[in-house]
């Protein structure tokens, strides 16, 4: 485990007063009924501290003049002195104050060293010897410790990035060493298509954090994962098409995108889904895809040629078929089934995927428009080994999930109205060797895009499917 910070310098600071201002907070109760191994919480108020991987605007003093965001969490503890010390009642106190620099102090005025038995209370205060001690918390994470006349500055320390240099990594307790350069470094001398790309702007919030992207496969140009400067904006270059889940310990935020078909989706302040949908789908060459597709009878389409369509359609990419019962042949985005009139499959639909920049989508081509019927049958012979196709009926989305994002106000005067992905609704009804009658039913029928589907198509002898947006 990182330690989340590390020591940068160390001086004296002698004379330094450690009296509380004008503006300070006693708090807590140790001035009047004196402690020795005690805590209590205290409020920053208002001022949010980052330690490690928590954003702190409350923490848990110690007598023992140390703090932590968790009782239980010692790993994640800051000290000014962290050895054993008491609050004497009327002589120590304990106190809280914010500076003109933007800073926070918590300060241990006049402590005791060691245990002071309740019984010593009443005897002077000079049979002690007494301390004084200090942290003076910055917004960025960086903090200073003082007591005993010497003051130590420390930086704070973000999860170290393996991509930068694996074979001599920075070393986060060398202070002579940079720690990391802040940015994504992305090696962009990957990319064959530059169209596939898009880019997003980042800010993360309050302090200095890691920021990861996790894509959901893999492709040429590797996931970033980079140190951000608190403030500053990070220009992120992603692939269309890919869903990165982007999280970071602190809170950050999406100021900019090259198009706003990126879709975002936050799980959190600290977990963002971002991803440019890509729709790729197929029709017969000899007609236009319109937005509802609905042809009855022995297959979509007219004939075995079709043609497959991506949106956008600037990634450059192969289609690849790995699943067909029967033969596909072609190139580019037309292909044909090899099949006769004498196949018997029924109808099948070849899948596979397209491939671009190293990354794949999974896909169908279109339905090869084969009968159920051989020679005999055409001629009203029946064969008795002919296979009885099965009546059924299926309904289906290309996409798993929809995203859906609420109208809302970017920032006065600037409303983002509301927007969703878009998928495809597949109705598909196979009637059998006797046909049928396909029935359908809707609920929210009205979030469909498209003319109106029927509430019942024959099916007869064959099949029948339809496409819609949605």
């Amino acid at each position: 485990m990182v330690q989340p910070y590390r020591l940068k310098s160390v001086s004296t600071n002698e004379g330094y007063s450690y009296a509380m201002p004008a503006d300070g907070t006693i708090c807590g109760t140790w001035h009047l009924t004196g402690a020795y191994e005690d805590v209590q919480k205290v409020a920053l108020d208002g001022f949010a501290f980052p330690l490690g991987t928590d954003l702190c605007t409350s923490l848990w003093a110690y007598t023992w003049g140390r703090v932590r965001p968790q009782l239980k969490n010692a790993s994640n503890e800051i000290a000014a002195v962290g050895a054993p010390m008491s609050a004497m009642p009327e002589v120590s106190r304990f106190w809280t104050a914010a500076t003109s620099n933007d800073t926070y102090l918590l300060t241990w005025e006049n402590f005791a060293q060691g245990r002071v038995p309740t019984t010593d209370y009443q005897l002077p205060s000079t049979n002690y010897q007494l301390l004084s001690a200090q942290l003076e918390l910055k917004r960025n994470g960086d903090f200073i410790t003082r007591s005993n006349d010497v003051e130590c500055v420390y930086r704070r320390v973000i999860e170290p990035n393996p991509i930068v240099d694996p074979i001599n990594p920075p070393d986060p307790n060398d202070p002579s060493k940079p720690l990391y350069p802040y940015g994504p470094v992305q090696d962009l001398s990957v990319i064959e298509e530059t169209n596939a790309y898009c880019w997003v702007d980042i800010v993360v919030d309050n302090a200095d954090a890691w920021v990861r992207f996790e894509g959901d496969g893999a492709s040429n140009l590797a996931d970033p994962s980079f140190a951000a400067k608190a403030g500053e904006t990070n220009h992120v270059v992603i692939l269309i098409g890919k869903t990165y889940k982007v999280t970071c310990d602190m809170p950050f935020t999406v100021v900019g995108k090259s198009d706003p078909s990126i879709d975002e989706w936050w799980e959190d302040g600290n977990t963002l889904w971002l991803n440019w949908p890509v729709n790729i789908w197929s029709w017969g060459d000899d007609e236009e895809p319109p937005l509802l597709l609905m042809r009855f009878g022995n297959g979509l389409g007219r004939g075995k040629d079709f043609t497959m369509f991506v949106i956008p359609s600037c990634l450059g990419g192969e289609f690849s078929w790995t699943n067909s019962c029967c033969a596909v042949y072609g190139s580019g985005t037309h292909f044909s089934y090899g099949c006769d009139e004498f196949c018997l499959c029924g109808g099948c639909s070849a899948r596979g995927y397209y491939s671009y920049e190293g990354y794949r989508i999974g896909c169908d081509g279109n339905w090869c428009c084969c009968s159920w019927y051989d020679d005999d049958d055409r001629h009203g012979e029946d064969d008795p080994d002919d296979p009885e196709p099965t009546p059924s009926i299926s309904v289906s989305f290309d996409d798993a999930a929809v995203i859906f994002e609420d109208e809302y106000a970017n920032m006065p005067g600037e409303v983002v109205p509301y927007r969703s992905t878009t998928t495809k609704l597949h109705l598909e009804a196979h009637g059998g060797m006797k046909g049928g009658t396909a029935t359908f039913t809707f609920t929210n029928q009205e979030k469909l895009i498209g003319p109106d589907i029927p509430e019942s198509i024959d099916g007869s002898r064959g099949w029948c499917v339809v496409f819609c947006e949605v």
